[in-house]
């Protein structure tokens, strides 16, 4: 997958628009951190994608998704405001 972006860095949105359908969420979040770490300018659409699978009732898998999170916004210092809010709305919930 981060060969054929290191090949074609215009399929980047099309892998990550892939990767989010994986029934696996730790091979997504895995995923996600390398495409972000090839790419770094498709960080903000990884974050999204992120958000939408911090709504999962895995407690693991939340702490997993949080190192995810960090590896984003080391990517893209301007979601740092968006990641706290997410941790903030994680440790209410918690």
């Amino acid at each position: 997958m981060i060969e054929i972006i290191n090949i074609m860095p215009n399929l980047d949105i099309k892998i990550l628009n892939q990767v989010k359908k994986l029934y696996n969420k730790y091979l997504v979040t895995k995923s996600l951190v390398k495409i972000v770490n090839t790419t770094p300018n498709i960080a903000p659409k990884a974050f999204n994608a992120l958000q939408a699978l911090f709504n999962d009732p895995i407690e693991n898998f939340k702490c997993e998704a949080v190192s995810v999170l960090v590896e984003i916004v080391k990517a893209k210092p301007s979601l740092v405001k968006e990641a706290l809010n997410i941790l903030k709305t994680l440790i209410r919930n918690a």
